[in-house]
């Protein structure tokens, strides 16, 4: 009886184990990124109901490198924007210090430009700086002099690296302000602080 009980017990384990086979081959997990379908070499996975996805596809998809470095065991991802500034910062090309700025923004040769959201502006920014928002910025370009250096700041560097982009390729002479308000303030540039 015991045997029969245990050979049951068996076949049902084998049974489900399979069916669940089949139930995961058929899946089919599809990955978008931005409403593309992503192809990858590996198949996306269903574990303990979490969606793994490899990596490499979409991170390389999104525009970092990506480096396995053996001797480390370590997955090595560089973002789309720090390979900007390391890039433009071997070139010297499109990032100026802040203490470069301060004398031109202070002799009005140059403006600075805040790039972040409403809600970072709300907390505290660089002195006498223009604010357009990052996603408002093609809209309000009649706002920008063409005749002085734009030094533009955000939260990372990151909306600022697009910024100058863009700016640049419009004509303007713009840089990323590295470090922003941190580095303005060190030095010696005024911050505004609003009441929150």
């Amino acid at each position: 009886m015991k045997r029969k009980q245990a050979m049951i017990i068996v076949v049902l384990t084998f049974a489900l184990l399979i069916f669940a086979g089949i139930s995961y081959a058929n899946l089919n997990i599809t990955i978008k990124i931005d409403g593309k379908k992503i192809a990858s070499d590996v198949e996306p996975q269903l574990i303990q109901n979490r969606t793994m996805v490899p990596i490499r596809v979409i991170t390389e998809t999104m525009g970092a490198d990506v480096k396995w470095l053996q001797e480390t065991m370590t997955v090595d991802i560089v973002s789309p924007y720090q390979n900007f500034m390391d890039h433009y910062a071997e070139e010297g090309m499109y990032i100026r210090q802040a203490e470069d700025i301060l004398p031109l923004f202070n002799e009005e040769k140059a403006v600075i430009l805040d790039v972040r959201s409403n809600q970072l502006r709300g907390v505290s920014y660089i002195k006498d700086s223009m604010f357009i928002p990052m996603p408002q910025l093609l809209d309000n370009l009649d706002m920008l002099p063409k005749d002085k250096i734009i030094a533009v700041y955000c939260a990372k560097n990151i909306n600022a690296s697009y910024a100058v982009s863009m700016l640049n390729m419009l004509g303007y002479d713009a840089y990323v302000l590295e470090n922003g308000m941190t580095a303005w303030k060190t030095a010696g540039g005024e911050i505004t602080i609003c009441n929150t």
